[in-house]
C-alpha cells in the first residue's frame, strides 16, 4: 500500500467513524453511567488521531515528491 492510498484508507476510516458516532444506539451507550475506558476515549479522540496521522503522511508525502522534483 503507498502513501496515497494509506491516506485514502484512514480518511474512509474517519468517515466510517463519523457515521458510527452518530448512532442514536452508540449515543445512548456512551451516556449510560455504566459507559466507560480505561482513559476516558471516545471516539471523536481517535478520529482526531486518524486525521492527524493522515495529514501528516500526506503532508510528508508532499515534501518528498517536491524534494524529488527540486533535486531532478
Amino acid at each position: 500500500m503507498n502513501i496515497s492510498e494509506l491516506v485514502t484508507f484512514l480518511n474512509g476510516v474517519s468517515n466510517i467513524l463519523d457515521s458510527v458516532q452518530d448512532s442514536p444506539e452508540l449515543k445512548r451507550l456512551v451516556e449510560s453511567r455504566y459507559y466507560s475506558t480505561s482513559n476516558n476515549l471516545v471516539l471523536a479522540d481517535i478520529q482526531l488521531v486518524i486525521e492527524e496521522v493522515s495529514n501528516g503522511l500526506a503532508q510528508a508525502n508532499k515534501f518528498e515528491l517536491d524534494q524529488k522534483v527540486l533535486e531532478e
